[in-house]
C-alpha cells in the first residue's frame, strides 16, 4: 500500500451502500444520487475502506438509501471496526432497527442516526409517504434503542414548514430517551428540488431563536463548523448546509455513491468513477484518482 497520509483533508469516508429506500421522503437528496443503478457488494466496500484506513482515514458513515436493507449490513460493521476504524455512524429510518439493532452494536457500530422528522402521525405519513404502522413502530424502536449502550442516539430531524412547530416536542422526546436532536436545513438536491420554494425553512433562523435559551454553545470543527446547543440537558446539533460558506469550509469528508463513484461535494457532479477500480482490485488505481479528485476539492459557497 502507498504510504500516503489525506487525514489533513479528509477525516471521514461516507458510504452510500445502497440506492434502495423503503420510504418516499418528499425531500429526499438521495445523498446526491438517486439513479438507482448497480450496488458494490460487500467485498467491493471492504477493498475500498481498506483503502481509505490506510490513507489515514479513521471515521466512517454507512448511509443509504436505507442501509438496514443490505442484509449484509452487519458484516459491513464489522469488517469495518476489524479493518480499524474509530467511528463508525450509521443513518436509518429507523423502520427495521428491531431486526439489527443488537447485532450492529455487537458488530462495533459506535453511533447510530435515526430519522424523525415529528412526532405527529399525520404529518409524519406526509412526510415519508408511509403509513401509521410505520411511524409507531420507528417510535417504538427509537425508545429500545436508547437503552443500547451506543456512543451515541441522534433523531435526525428535517426542518421544514410542515414541522417546525415540532421541535419542541422533538425536544423533549430527545430528553426522554437520553439521545442528540439534529436539526437538518432543507437542501434543493434530487428529489426535494420540486418542493423547495414550498416548505424551506432558513434553519439559521431557528437556531438564532434557540440558541437564547441555551445554556452551553459550541461548534464541531471536526465536520462542517456545526453548531452545537444544550436546550435542558438535551445536545441539538445544527446542519445548516445551504449557502453557508461557514459549513463547507468545514468540510473534512470525501462521498463513495453505491455505485463507485467518488464526490467531494452533495451538490456537485465532480466525480471520480471507481467503479472497475474496484472490481478489479487496482489500489494504485483508487488511489490515484482519489488524489485527482482531493486536487480539484474546493467550497460550494464561499465568503468571496
Amino acid at each position: 500500500m502507498l504510504k500516503i497520509d489525506i487525514s489533513n483533508i479528509v477525516n471521514r469516508i461516507r458510504i452510500k451502500i445502497t440506492d434502495r429506500c423503503n420510504y418516499r421522503c418528499f425531500f429526499c437528496h438521495g445523498e446526491g444520487s438517486i439513479d438507482f443503478r448497480k450496488e458494490l457488494n460487500k467485498e467491493d466496500i471492504e477493498f475500498v475502506l481498506k483503502i481509505f484506513r490506510n490513507l489515514g482515514v479513521r471515521r466512517l458513515k454507512i448511509t443509504g438509501g436505507e442501509p438496514l436493507l443490505r442484509e449484509d449490513i452487519v458484516y459491513i460493521v464489522r469488517k469495518a471496526k476489524e479493518i480499524g476504524y474509530e467511528d463508525i455512524s450509521l443513518t436509518t429510518n429507523g423502520l427495521l432497527l428491531d431486526k439489527y439493532m443488537y447485532d450492529l452494536y455487537k458488530a462495533g457500530l459506535d453511533r447510530i442516526d435515526i430519522s424523525l422528522h415529528t412526532l405527529n402521525c399525520d404529518k409524519y405519513i406526509k412526510i415519508t409517504g408511509t403509513c401509521r404502522e410505520y411511524f409507531y413502530k420507528v417510535v417504538s424502536n427509537i425508545e429500545e434503542i436508547s437503552n443500547i449502550n451506543f456512543k451515541q442516539v441522534k433523531i435526525n430531524m428535517l426542518v421544514t414548514s410542515i414541522n417546525v412547530e415540532d421541535i419542541l416536542d422533538m425536544l423533549k422526546f430527545a430528553k426522554k430517551i437520553g439521545a442528540t436532536l439534529q436539526l437538518i436545513e432543507y437542501m434543493p438536491i434530487g428529489r426535494g428540488i420540486a418542493y423547495f420554494k414550498k416548505y424551506y425553512i432558513p434553519l439559521k433562523s431557528i437556531y438564532y431563536t434557540l440558541s437564547r435559551r441555551a445554556k452551553f454553545i459550541t461548534f464541531r470543527r471536526d465536520i462542517h463548523n456545526r453548531p452545537i446547543l444544550n436546550i435542558d440537558d438535551v445536545y441539538v446539533e445544527f446542519v445548516m448546509g445551504f449557502r453557508n460558506p461557514d459549513f463547507c469550509s468545514g468540510c473534512r469528508q470525501l462521498r463513495l455513491t453505491s455505485d463507485g463513484r467518488l464526490r467531494y461535494c452533495i451538490y456537485r457532479n465532480d466525480e471520480e468513477d471507481l467503479y472497475n477500480l474496484i472490481k478489479s482490485r487496482d489500489v494504485h488505481g483508487v488511489v490515484d484518482r482519489i488524489l485527482k479528485l482531493l486536487s480539484r476539492k474546493s467550497p460550494m459557497f464561499s465568503k468571496l
